[in-house]
C-alpha cells in the first residue's frame, strides 16, 4: 500500500509531501504558504487519472479524498457531496437516504466523482440526463485570488450573475460563466473543489439489455454488419444509452452490446437483436431490471471498503464518517511506507483515509478481468466519431486493426463505441462534442504485478498507434478529457482551447496548479 500511488501502476511518482485532508479548512491553512505557492501542487482525489497528472514527482499532492460528507437538499432533488468520495460511495449513501432517486455516476465505481464530473462524466443514463457535469448546479472551489494574493473558497453556481475579481478582456468574470469554463475542462485546472451539488432524477423504469459472443474469424464481415446495424439504430433513438465493446486476451475476442433501456422501448430492441445475423446465430441474450440500489452494489460496496456495517457510522448532518481507529491504524502504516522513500506525509484532524487506495485482494489476474478499481498497468486514448461519418467505413477500420494487430498475448485490449448525443452535453461545459454520436475509447491493461518493460512499450505503442491509424482515416475527431493520453495534442480535447488558456492564466497566474493537460507551459 503505497501513499503515493495512483491507478496506474506504469507509473511511480515521487512526490515531494502528500496532504491529506478532510476539510476546506484544512487545505487553506495548507496551500496559503510561502513554499507551496512557490513550488505548486497536485490534486487527488480517485486517483485515477490515466497519466499521473495527480501525483507528480517533486510537487506536493493535495488528497481530498478525505471530504467525505453528504447532504439531502430539500425534497431530495439534489444532493451535496464532499468531492472526496467515489461513485460507489455516493451510490451506498442514495440508497440509504434518497432511494427514489439517482444522481448520474459512472459506470467505474471505484473512481472519484470530482474529476469524473471535471471531465464530463459518460454513464449509460447520458442520453436520457446528460452528462455527469450537465446535472452540477454548484460547485465549491478553492481558487487563487489575484486581489488577495492568497488561495480562497468560493461557491460557483450555474447561471449566476454574480460578478468575481477575475477580469479577462476587461470585463468582471460573471460567476456563472466561470462554472461554464471549469465543468467539462478536466480536474485540477483551476482550483481545488471541495464539495459538488447534483440536481437528482427520478428512478427511471429502465431495462438493462445485453448480448455477447465470441468473435469467429470467418464471420468478420457479418460482425462488422451487424455492428453498424445496431450503431445505426442508436445513431438514430436517442431514448436510450449503450456501448458496443470488443474485448481481446491472447487468442480470444469477446463482443459485448450493453444498452439501458426504458420498458417501452425492450420489444424494439429485442427486434435489432433478432436481425443481426451473426449475434443472433452465436450470442447470447439477457435482460435485467435496472437496479442503482441493488443487493449487488451495496454487498460490493462492503467488499469495497473491507468494513462491515457496524464500522460505518453516520453524524446527525449524514456525513460518511468511516471508522477512525481502523483507518488511523492504516495510516500509520501508510506513513511509515512513505517515509523509508523519503516522502513527508501530513495528518489532517480528524483523519479519513479513501479506502480504494488499498489493493482489492479478491480481484485475481484471470483472463477476463481488469478492474478500474485495482490499480494495474494500462494506458488509454480515446476520439469522437464524426458526426458525418459512414458508420460501416469506421467499424471496418477499428475491427481490422482490432483484430489483426495484438499488443502482446499478455494483455486485455479494449476497445468501446460509447453512445453520447441526444442530452449528453446538453447544458452549458466546457465539453465540446456535444453534437457527436459516438466516442471510441482504446484500452489495453496488463494483469497485477505482471513486470516486462517490453511488453508494457508494446502495449503502449499500441493504444498510440491504433488511435493514430483511425485519425488518419478522417473518420474521427477530439478526444474525451476523462480519457486522458499525453500523446493526443491538448488542444484536441477542446473547441474552446484558447478560452480555457486565458481563464488559466488569469485563476492561475502563478502556474501553481499542475494537474492537467491545460497546465502545460
Amino acid at each position: 500500500m503505497n501513499i503515493q500511488q495512483i491507478h496506474n501502476n506504469l507509473f511511480s511518482p515521487r512526490p515531494k509531501s502528500i496532504f491529506l485532508c478532510t476539510t476546506s479548512e484544512e487545505i487553506l491553512s495548507y496551500i496559503n504558504n510561502k513554499e507551496i505557492i512557490n513550488n505548486g501542487f497536485t490534486i487527488r482525489g480517485g486517483g485515477h487519472n490515466h497519466e499521473s497528472y495527480c501525483v507528480q514527482d517533486g510537487k506536493s499532492v493535495i488528497d481530498i479524498s478525505g471530504l467525505k460528507t453528504y447532504t439531502k437538499n430539500k425534497e431530495g432533488k439534489s444532493i451535496t457531496v464532499g468531492a472526496g468520495l467515489t461513485n460507489l460511495e455516493i451510490i451506498y449513501l442514495q440508497s440509504k437516504n434518497n432511494p427514489d432517486t439517482i444522481f448520474s455516476t459512472g459506470e467505474c465505481v471505484g473512481v472519484g466523482t470530482a474529476g469524473y464530473t471535471l471531465g464530463g462524466g459518460w454513464h449509460l443514463l447520458c442520453r436520457q440526463n446528460g452528462l455527469s457535469a450537465d446535472s452540477v448546479k454548484s460547485i465549491k472551489i478553492i481558487r487563487y485570488s489575484k486581489s488577495s494574493g492568497k488561495f480562497i473558497e468560493d461557491i460557483i453556481t450555474k447561471g449566476s450573475k454574480q460578478k468575481t475579481e477575475i477580469i479577462i478582456n476587461g470585463e468582471n468574470v460573471r460567476k456563472g460563466k466561470l462554472f461554464e469554463i471549469i465543468l467539462g475542462s478536466g480536474g485540477g485546472n483551476f482550483g481545488i473543489v471541495t464539495e459538488i451539488t447534483y440536481k437528482t432524477y427520478n428512478l427511471p423504469n429502465m431495462y438493462d439489455v445485453e448480448m455477447t459472443c465470441e468473435y469467429a474469424s470467418d464471420k468478420k464481415k457479418e460482425l462488422i454488419d451487424d455492428i453498424t446495424k445496431w450503431l445505426e439504430h442508436q445513431k438514430t433513438d436517442k431514448t436510450f444509452t449503450s456501448i458496443v465493446r470488443l474485448v481481446k486476451f491472447g487468442d480470444k475476442i469477446k463482443i459485448r452490446i450493453l444498452a439501458r433501456v426504458p420498458e417501452f422501448k425492450i420489444k424494439e430492441s429485442q427486434r435489432i437483436f433478432l436481425e443481426m445475423e451473426f449475434m443472433k446465430n452465436f450470442g447470447k441474450y439477457s435482460m435485467s431490471k435496472f437496479s442503482p440500489y441493488g443487493i449487488g452494489e451495496l454487498s460490493e460496496y462492503k467488499e469495497y471498503v473491507s468494513n462491515s456495517d457496524d464500522e460505518i457510522t453516520r453524524t446527525a448532518s449524514t456525513q460518511l464518517r468511516l471508522n477512525f481507529d481502523a483507518l488511523k491504524k492504516m495510516y500509520e502504516k501508510i506513513k511509515e511506507n512513505a517515509k523509508t522513500k523519503g516522502i513527508d506525509s501530513y495528518l489532517g484532524s480528524p483523519f479519513y483515509y479513501e479506502l480504494s487506495h488499498q489493493q482489492d485482494s479478491n480481484i485475481t489476474d484471470n483472463s477476463s478481468n481488469y478492474s478500474c478499481r485495482t490499480p494495474r498497468k494500462h494506458k488509454v486514448t480515446s476520439a469522437f466519431v464524426k458526426k458525418t461519418a459512414d458508420l460501416n467505413s469506421v467499424i471496418t477500420q477499428v475491427a481490422d486493426y482490432f483484430f489483426t494487430n495484438n499488443s502482446n498475448r499478455n494483455t486485455y485490449s479494449i476497445c468501446t463505441f460509447h453512445a453520447v448525443g441526444g442530452k449528453a452535453g446538453s447544458g452549458k461545459t466546457s465539453y465540446a462534442f456535444n453534437e457527436n454520436d459516438f466516442l471510441l475509447q482504446i484500452q489495453s491493461w496488463l494483469p497485477e504485478n505482471f513486470n516486462d518493460k517490453n511488453t508494457e512499450n508494446n502495449m503502449v505503442d499500441w493504444v498510440n498507434k491504433f488511435r493514430e491509424q483511425l485519425m488518419k482515416t478522417n473518420l474521427l475527431e477530439g478526444a474525451f478529457i476523462n480519457f486522458l493520453n499525453d500523446k493526443i495534442p491538448v488542444q484536441d480535447y477542446y473547441k474552446n482551447y484558447e478560452e480555457l488558456k486565458m481563464y488559466k492564466l488569469e485563476i492561475d497566474p502563478y502556474h501553481m496548479i499542475d494537474s492537467s493537460p491545460l497546465s502545460k507551459k
